[in-house]
């Protein structure tokens, strides 16, 4: 199990947007494909304790991470699993990692109510300079597609300096800003 505090910075894109700083910044010619399948109880609890599970799939590894709103960052908790656990996750055979199992007895939630909800796609550009990582992503879920500028690094200050150039650039007034998860579960109880 590995812990990380993430600090990052987002903004919803339009595709033209996106297209741009596409073009303007060192981003790589072709995208890292992964996808998050996402699991919460029907009531959702995680999000009720504002917290969000995932597994990744990302160059054939997999990753269940799970996501909890601190006060200025996420802590997120990371476990590498395999394919054949995924597949059995989404049966609803869910069984939680060890290092997960006191997190969730404090969250008071039973990793039985946990389901499969579904999964987001994404494509990915992105690039690293002086520790900060640029990110543009596409997103395909449901029937949305949807794009979205990423900053982050280990500590705020950079990234937030960084992240208002780029708007700036942009010109954009009004800035976007919710989570993957958050778009992926807003879709689904739409359905």
């Amino acid at each position: 199990m590995t812990e990380e505090i993430e600090i990052e910075y987002k903004a919803m894109l339009t595709k033209k947007q996106f297209e741009f700083l596409l073009d303007r910044y060192a981003f790589p010619p072709t995208p890292q494909k992964q996808v998050n399948y996402y699991f919460e109880t029907d009531q959702l609890s995680l999000k009720a304790c504002h917290a969000a599970l995932r597994i990744r799939e990302k160059n054939n590894r997999y990753t269940v991470t799970l996501k909890q709103q601190k006060a200025d960052h996420v802590l997120e908790t990371h476990a590498d699993i395999d394919q054949t656990t995924l597949l059995k996750w989404q049966k609803n055979d869910i069984v939680l990692p060890n290092q997960f199992k006191s997190i969730f007895k404090q969250l008071t939630i039973d990793q039985s109510d946990l389901k499969y909800k579904g999964y987001l796609t994404t494509e990915r550009y992105s690039f690293e300079e002086n520790k900060v990582i640029y990110c543009l992503d596409q997103s395909h879920y449901f029937d949305q597609v949807d794009y979205e500028l990423e900053v982050e690094e280990n500590t705020p200050r950079q990234a937030n300096e960084v992240f208002h150039h780029i708007i700036n650039d942009l010109q954009l007034t009004s800035i976007q800003s919710k989570t993957k998860i958050e778009r992926f579960f807003h879709a689904l109880h739409k359905k």
